[in-house]
């Protein structure tokens, strides 16, 4: 899924790293690999990143 109309990729990705801590990598500006896995996929630390993402793509 693309990001909405008028989001600024990197911005994004830079103020989720310092407003939240969230690393999220990219691929060619297009894609995002968000990493759930193993001992990160616990319910809080996804509830933390659906939150993150609600507040800077909002």
């Amino acid at each position: 899924m693309p990001l909405p109309a008028g989001i600024d990729a990197a911005a994004a990705r830079e103020r989720l790293h310092k407003e939240f801590n969230l690393e999220i990598g990219a691929l060619a500006g297009k894609i995002w690999r968000i990493g759930l896995m193993g001992a990160s996929a616990r319910r809080e630390n996804v509830g933390t990143c659906v939150k993150a993402l609600d507040a800077v793509l909002g």
